[in-house]
């Protein structure tokens, strides 16, 4: 069963991931520290994780393959949160190196084409593709035709693929010697990193596919170094993140709620306040916000702590005693529905009623960093 789920603000998971997207895309520092702070905090380290490196993937490694690694690396000390110290610190990190960094959405594009239609291939191999390349065609080559096919394979026709630039195009030999080497070290670390989800070889080959040939157009890159900032410059930045724990509950909306859910998101996925019919966001918000947050691992341990369960036929949580019940509520009854109309439309306010074209479209208006653009034969269907 689809339900929402709550985070430690109260805002629904799915909205605050696409909602970090958006700010990292608006190059919005802050406003991107926060959301990813909303899902670290909350429990939902694996699915940001997951999230930070799907975005990665789609926006920024064909302009910025050098910085997989980095990324990767951080995830791994991340994922190591019980050997003590500030570990936080590198999830800022990871969000400040991103915010400095170009991005586009040659990978988006495609892989939003591949993921919506049947398209026919045209072409047998990638020989065909190398001078006058279409990226459509190579993208339905590799995610349909090879889809299949194993890192082995992918690897030699990545090799091949090289050797043509190295030779027929204006790419430096110093900007491709090394990117088999990479293409093994990030599978090594992707598996050493042992994350929650899968990872597709053929989302790195077609990154790599399109990293060369924004090279050979001279597209903008991103720097291969990357930001470190002093730790104890990076921990006063965090403490702005922690919630003040002199609050009463009832204030800490008003005073920890700092962004508003981005309105665009609904263009980029189906919602679950659009696609959950016998129950709105807002009923589910005022009346039974404890139930839904109880799906959040901060709420869920919240709610054990003080001998609470959850009643799904009546979607709500009971504690065994009186006691227990007080006690929860003292340290935890943040009285959503007592809150200013201000306060609710950070979470619960209507979103732009935008579509994927219209959020295509913005996009490519705002700069031509870019190899490939969706045809309107398509952007028309989205």
């Amino acid at each position: 069963m689809t339900n929402f789920t709550f985070t430690r603000y109260l805002y629904e998971k799915q909205e605050v991931g696409y909602s970090l997207l958006h700010a990292l895309l608006q190059k919005k520092e802050e406003e991107a520290m926060f959301w990813a702070t909303e899902l670290y905090e909350s429990g939902f380290e694996e699915e940001l994780y997951e999230f930070l490196w799907n975005i990665f993937q789609d926006f920024y490694a064909s302009l910025n393959l050098k910085f997989e690694h980095y990324l990767l690396k951080k995830i791994a000390i991340l994922k190591e949160k019980n050997k003590g110290g500030n570990i936080i610190i590198h999830l800022h990190l990871i969000i400040k190196n991103l915010i400095i960094r170009p991005y586009n959405l040659d990978s988006f594009s495609l892989t939003t084409l591949i993921n919506n239609f049947e398209i026919e291939s045209t072409m047998e191999g990638l020989e065909q593709q190398q001078e006058s390349p279409n990226y459509l065609q190579i993208a339905v080559l590799i995610f349909d035709q090879w889809n299949k096919k194993d890192q082995e394979f992918l690897e030699k026709k990545l090799e091949s693929f090289i050797e043509f630039f190295k030779h027929n195009t204006n790419v430096k030999e110093t900007q491709t010697k090394n990117i088999i080497k990479d293409w093994h070290t990030t599978i090594k670390l992707l598996k050493s990193v042992q994350l929650s989800f899968s990872f597709s070889p053929q989302k790195l080959f077609i990154t790599r596919i399109l990293h060369l040939y924004s090279l050979s157009t001279h597209l903008k890159m991103g720097k291969i170094v990357t930001l470190t900032i002093p730790e104890e410059e990076i921990e006063q930045e965090i403490d702005r993140y922690k919630p003040n724990l002199n609050l009463h509950p009832y204030q800490i909306f008003k005073n920890e709620r700092r962004y508003k859910i981005n309105g665009k998101i609904g263009a980029l996925s189906t919602l679950k306040r659009n696609q959950i019919s016998n129950i709105d966001i807002k009923t589910a918000y005022l009346e039974d916000w404890l139930y839904y947050a109880s799906f959040s691992p901060i709420w869920k341990e919240r709610i054990e702590n003080y001998n609470g369960f959850i009643v799904e036929e009546e979607r709500k949580v009971f504690f065994e005693d009186e006691e227990h019940e007080e006690l929860f509520y003292m340290n935890y009854d943040y009285k959503p529905d007592e809150q200013s109309s201000e306060c609710h439309e950070k979470s619960i306010g209507d979103l732009e009623n935008i579509t994927l074209k219209e959020w295509f479209q913005e996009e490519y208006k705002k700069s031509s960093n870019h190899l490939y653009k969706i045809e309107d034969k398509y952007l028309n269907e989205l």
